[in-house]
């Protein structure tokens, strides 16, 4: 039962209190009431606000109620919308993924060729100055900060669409405007990240086609193309759909909590994810995914993976982008992860040292590897 009361006994006041129980929380405003005796001398017990909740790193505290995801992480239980992810993994695509989380219903034929269609048109036209800040990268620049570079670029080109630019409130209660901001955001980060991936790779960039999907234009435009047919590998299309459900959203992270934190100030929509984007660069959110590239590049070959987890069970490295501490069980997306992999090209030797590392976390009793961090990296970038 996650309703009830919790009775609170202050000792310094002998004083009860009954705290409402609401889906296994409490809400903290609640001790505002509790206050430390008049006589104390302590300024920290005289405080107007009451008895205050001390948590470093928020690691139990909920600061929002999603209506879009459920995680258990003792259970290893993942959902959207009341739907476990093992029923749709395989087969939702990306449109039908957006359609769902944000207007909480799988859109029908109709709907999901019209956003389908909305997505390219928002993508066609490129303004030149959001492409001549990627390209004014050296190559070898990190992909986050082009692309960061270039959204930045996108708002400079519509300055209307900041309302600190505008002076007025645009988006709150304005859902119609909301609507058109989500699909000129994703358009505008696919773009982002199509350039900086054909710039990184030397590889011209090509707009997207009138008739393809967001997954196979966003290869298009990053230059993943076969040479012979100029079209996307449907396997990277079909596993990048799928590792995208698996990772699609899970719940407050660090990232959504400066996107969030920024549409708070109610901020425009690319402002935020600009934001998200450099919070969660950090190695200890998703730019973990690239920083274990690094790492496997440096192990070099198969027969010295022991070592370099003998050296984590050291304290000598670290190890970063594997397992998640979101869960205290398996991962349940390691699972679908799993099947993936096997999908895909066995004989790749990326492939080989990352199941070896996997083998070996499981001796060391960790959780082990988020496959779907790792491989939205490796096939996007």
């Amino acid at each position: 039962m996650s309703e009830g009361v919790l009775y609170v006994t202050d000792s310094r006041t002998s004083l009860e209190y009954q705290i409402p129980i609401h889906r296994n929380t409490i809400n903290a405003v609640e001790f505002q009431s509790i206050k430390g005796p008049v006589t104390d001398s302590d300024l920290a017990d005289q405080v107007g606000n009451g008895l205050r909740l001390f948590d470093p790193g928020f690691k139990n505290t909920a600061v929002s109620e999603s209506r879009i995801t459920f995680i258990d992480g003792a259970q290893g239980i993942v959902q959207y919308r009341g739907q476990n992810i093992a029923d749709f993994w395989q087969t939702a695509g990306f449109e039908d993924l957006v359609h769902f989380l944000v207007w909480d219903r799988w859109p029908s034929a109709v709907e999901k060729e019209a956003l389908r269609s909305e997505l390219v048109k928002a993508a066609q036209e490129v303004p030149e100055s959001v492409k001549r800040v990627i390209r004014g990268f050296p190559k070898t620049a990190a992909p986050m900060q082009m692309i960061i570079a270039g959204l930045a670029a996108y708002l400079g080109e519509d300055p209307k669409s900041i309302p600190a630019y505008s002076g007025r409130n645009l988006y709150q209660g304005n859902l119609s405007l909301v609507d058109k901001a989500i699909i000129r955001t994703l358009a505008a980060f696919q773009v982002c990240a199509g350039l900086a991936a054909s710039h990184r790779n030397g590889a011209p960039f090509a707009g997207v086609e009138a008739d393809g999907s967001f997954l196979s234009n966003l290869l298009i435009m990053m230059g993943k193309v076969d040479k012979g047919t100029g079209k996307p590998d449907p396997n990277a299309i079909r596993a990048i759909q799928r590792i995208w459900a698996l990772g699609a959203d899970l719940g407050h992270t660090n990232s959504t909590s400066a996107f969030l934190l920024g549409a708070s100030t109610l901020s425009d929509p690319l402002s935020c994810l600009i934001s998200a984007l450099s919070s969660g660069y950090g190695i200890l959110h998703f730019g973990a995914a690239e920083a274990s590239f690094k790492s496997l590049a440096a192990i070099g070959s198969k027969k010295m993976v022991p070592y370099v987890i003998n050296k984590v069970k050291r304290k000598e490295a670290k190890l970063y982008g594997y397992g998640h501490r979101m869960f205290n069980t398996v991962d349940p997306r390691v699972i679908f992860g799993a099947r993936i992999l096997n999908d895909l090209d066995s004989k790749t030797p990326w492939w080989k040292s990352q199941w070896r590392l996997i083998a070996l976390q499981g001796k060391m009793n960790t959780s082990p590897l988020e496959a779907s961090k790792q491989m939205r990296t490796y096939l996007l970038v």
